[in-house]
């Protein structure tokens, strides 16, 4: 998943944070802001009590990812213009196709549309606060998700195009910078987190006596049980 991937990738810069020089604050909240974006997606998708809901937002999402996808094979049949095997531009072409075949039935199967990334920190944030997550309950209790989920993600998504009305909010004495590094990071963890909590919730089971543990932190495993039990009794 984006989301761990880019939380992991913020470790290693942590031990840096006091050394102004190696900072790299914007990268540290480009990555937040990435995080924070999956894992948005992700509640938005396996939130919803109702299944069909559910499968209608998957559904939704599928027709979006196959739309871009039509937008990348435009480019590239220009860029890939007699530089490749005709028997590649046939199947790529053909890849092509299928991609469009498939956007189009997605389209045409559900009537949800695609929430724009700005949403979907909305709603996800408004549903942990809502189904605050029991290893993180006092802090979400005591902060909230939704409100410091919205703003920090105008911060983060202004670094990450470079935006410089950013610097009229963090001031000059470096408080209002950390306070933001603070933020970001509080978020994209919650939000992480709670996107694992829920895929795991819903993926509960039987399983084989020898199937390996998942690899998630412990302190998850109180939060799974709990959400577990929510979506089994729909």
């Amino acid at each position: 998943m984006a989301a761990t991937d880019n939380i992991s990738a913020i470790a290693p810069l942590l031990p840096h944070i006091s050394n102004s020089t190696s900072l790299h604050s914007n990268a540290v909240m480009n990555l937040c802001r990435t995080a924070m974006e999956s894992a948005a997606r992700t509640i938005w998708l396996l939130s919803p009590k109702d299944r069909e809901t559910r499968r209608q937002r998957t559904t939704s999402l599928a027709g979006k990812e196959w739309h871009e996808q039509t937008i990348y094979f435009a480019h590239a049949a220009n860029l890939h213009k007699g530089r490749i095997s005709p028997e590649a531009e046939t199947q790529r072409a053909e890849h092509a196709a299928q991609s469009m075949q498939y956007r189009d039935i997605a389209e045409a199967s559900t009537t949800i549309g695609f929430d724009r990334p700005t949403k979907a920190i909305e709603l996800a944030g408004g549903w942990i606060d809502d189904n605050p997550p029991a290893h993180a309950r006092q802090e979400v209790a005591k902060f909230g998700v939704q409100q410091l989920a919205q703003a920090t993600y105008c911060i983060t998504s202004s670094t990450v195009h470079g935006y410089k009305w950013v610097h009229e909010h963090v001031g000059d004495d470096g408080r209002g910078l950390f306070n933001s590094l603070a933020d970001s990071l509080a978020v994209a963890l919650v939000m992480t987190e709670s996107a694992i909590a829920l895929f795991e919730a819903q993926s509960a089971g039987e399983v084989p006596s020898n199937y390996p543990r998942p690899i998630y932190p412990d302190r998850l495993e109180r939060t799974i049980r709990e959400w577990s039990r929510a979506y089994l009794d729909e």
